[in-house]
């Protein structure tokens, strides 16, 4: 704990559009992302630059994205029981509210991700719909229950990259939150 706080006094702070980047050196860095009284905490290893969006930093140039979401409006009562089927909930409604967007129906795919015996990240993506962006094949998200909310974070797949390495990113950084 000590190591950890004197690394974030030692470290510049960049605090931008709402955003608090505190980078350690040009690799390493931490995301602060405020939610009320909540402080959630993302170590970023990359070359981190802050966006003129809050909830969106460029890491190596690739943009990644926060959200942060209430449990409770995905609850079913007397059907929900585990936080998988939250979060299946929460992306169920996610996609469905994309189809509406974009006015196509989008399949989107799901893979639970163990991050240790008591906690799951859901990592989901959808392929762009056609015409929407040219740039972009896939949109890839991770989801994780902390407390009474589902944290996510997200990246598009950009047609130079590849989807298990956009995947194995989004995990990277999820696992540290």
């Amino acid at each position: 704990m000590r190591k950890i706080l004197g690394i974030l006094i030692m470290s510049s702070v960049i605090n931008t559009y709402g955003q608090q980047i505190e980078k350690c050196d040009s690799t390493k860095s931490f995301w602060i992302i405020e939610n009320k009284n909540i402080n959630y905490t993302l170590k970023i290893i990359g070359n981190v630059a802050s966006t003129e969006r809050k909830n969106v930093i460029s890491v190596n140039n690739n943009a990644l994205q926060y959200l942060v979401v209430d449990k409770t409006n995905y609850i079913i009562e007397g059907k929900t029981k585990t936080e998988l089927e939250i979060l299946a909930n929460y992306v169920s409604r996610e996609v469905n509210y994309m189809s509406g967007q974009f006015k196509t129906k989008l399949e989107a795919q799901m893979q639970k991700a163990p991050l240790s015996s008591e906690k799951n990240v859901i990592v989901w993506w959808y392929k762009m719909p056609d015409g929407m962006n040219e740039q972009v094949d896939n949109q890839l998200f991770a989801s994780i229950i902390i407390g009474d909310k589902i944290f996510g974070i997200a990246s598009p797949q950009f047609r130079n990259q590849e989807f298990d390495d956009v995947k194995d990113f989004l995990m990277d950084v999820i696992s540290t939150l």
